[in-house]
């Protein structure tokens, strides 16, 4: 802050300006006009590997990303782009693995163990190094939930699987290598225990697995979804029970049964509990002093009785309800578009740093925890509802 300030850097606008003028010069003039390129620094006529600008090691990725995100909510991904893609000698054949993450496909499906061995270890980590957390005996069927896709540094490939001991759920990650002809997993058919017709009482997630730490694969199916319930194994996760179903395109999961009715005019719930920690369905709104603060997706006709002073339904709408006006909010919307994109988070990073650039009610729409204030928490919020559709909930 000190340095922007030396250089007469004194409010957003000079800021920009001067920040612009300062990497133009200073990398883009310099052969460093790429993410990848800024913080890598590999032809320059200072020198290898100096003058470099990023300090996060994972920019090129969490940026580049962010910058596609971008480009596509502006409708610009069939535009024509030129790459800078440095070349290296001794380049590897493949795509090397993400650092600290063994890559997996996120799935669905009933799994044997065929080892050698009597037993099949299961650990906590993707590792051989990993803590045990169990064993599973050969012939044994049960739920694989991830996919291991490359070898890890153990030249394994580890899949993430559950299954139910009688007294606990376990989860955890088995290795999958081919030796002497085993697999030591082994894809079978589906379990399938019942074949039963159901319909959602509400807007609900599907995941590939019991539980809310499940990977959400299909987000908010709507009410009256009709699916087909084909195994009620007891997956008792946070003390609910879970079904898994099919859908009419083929896809599976699992689905609270607290969600899942036998007949959608009767509303009658087949047993199960309430799931814990998902948004309430019924709660459209919260009214908070001048304010009324909504969950992104929320429509006008959302909000009984509520009228519409404004052309548009974004945060800083005024709002008619029960004979008083309100300011919109849509949590996540800090730039008042209606959507929640890459723009709003880059304004709450912009905050965060200097304190400035936002009205009051963006400050409540970039408080998406509600914790009362604008942290680093809210822009990762925002960030993981991009981009895997993590709720946000009021």
């Amino acid at each position: 802050m000190t340095k922007a300030k030396s250089k007469g850097w004194t409010s957003p606008e000079l800021s920009i300006k001067g920040g612009a003028r300062f990497l133009a010069a200073e990398y883009i003039s310099n052969y460093q006009d790429a993410l990848y390129l800024e913080k890598y620094q590999v032809d320059s006529a200072g020198g290898l590997y100096s003058h470099q600008y990023m300090q996060n090691v994972s920019a090129p990725y969490s940026e580049g990303y962010s910058t596609y995100v971008a480009y596509r909510d502006l409708g610009m991904l069939n535009y024509s782009f030129n790459f800078v893609i440095p070349v290296y000698e001794n380049m590897p054949a493949s795509v090397c693995p993400m650092p600290n993450a063994v890559p997996t496909d996120v799935v669905t499906e009933n799994v044997k163990v065929t080892t050698a061995y009597s037993a099949l270890k299961v650990r906590a980590s993707a590792t051989s190094s990993g803590t045990l957390v169990g064993s599973l005996n050969k012939g044994t069927i049960v739920l694989r939930i991830e996919k291991g896709t490359a070898k890890s540094s153990d030249n394994r490939y580890w899949d993430k699987i559950m299954y139910n001991t009688g007294s606990n759920l376990i989860i955890g990650y088995a290795a999958r290598i081919d030796t002497d002809g085993s697999q030591y997993l082994t894809p079978v058919d589906d379990v399938i225990t019942t074949n039963e017709q159901a319909f959602t009482t509400e807007a609900v997630n599907l995941r590939n697995g019991p539980g809310l730490n499940g990977t959400v694969i299909k987000r908010t199916l709507g009410r009256g979804t009709e699916v087909t319930v084909i195994d009620k194994m007891t997956y008792e996760v946070n003390g609910y029970l879970w079904y898994r179903i099919k859908l009419s395109d083929g896809t599976q999961g699992y689905m609270a049964a607290k969600y899942l009715t036998d007949n959608i005019n009767s509303g009658e719930i087949n047993p199960g509990g309430e799931t814990p920690n998902e948004p309430e369905p019924t709660a459209k709104y919260k009214l908070d002093g001048s304010f009324i603060i909504v969950a992104p997706g929320t429509k006008i006709e959302d909000i009984e009785g509520a009228t519409n002073n404004s052309e548009g339904f974004v945060t800083g709408s005024k709002i008619n309800l029960e004979e008083a006006e309100y300011t919109l909010v849509i949590l996540g919307d800090v730039n008042g578009d209606g959507k929640v994109k890459a723009t709003d988070y880059i304004l709450i990073k912009n905050y965060i740093m200097d304190g400035t650039g936002l009205n009051e009610y963006q400050l409540k729409a970039a408080d998406v925890n509600k914790d009362g204030k604008v942290k680093a928490t809210d822009y990762i919020l925002i960030k993981n509802y991009i981009m895997d559709s993590s709720p946000i909930a009021i």
